[in-house]
């Protein structure tokens, strides 16, 4: 994911006063997106799979196993 310094985002805050609302909205997403993934260190392994299929289902075949393992945190 790409970052921009504090400083850089003030400036174009100050030249773009329409993107404040937009930043805001971002800057929204990201930190409750990482709040949940932080949560995540609760749940057991199975529990973190099921609250990952419940909101996104497993297209067929198109998740490795090694991937699904390392984005739950577990191993095989």
């Amino acid at each position: 994911m790409p970052a921009i310094s504090w400083e850089k985002l003030e400036d174009i805050y100050d030249a773009y006063p329409e993107f404040n609302r937009v930043g805001r909205k971002l800057r929204q997403y990201y930190y409750e997106f990482a709040e949940e993934r932080g949560m995540w260190i609760n749940y057991s392994a199975e529990e973190r799979y099921n609250l990952l299929f419940k909101e996104y289902s497993k297209p067929e075949n198109q998740i490795m196993d090694t991937d699904l393992a390392s984005y739950l945190s577990i191993t095989q």
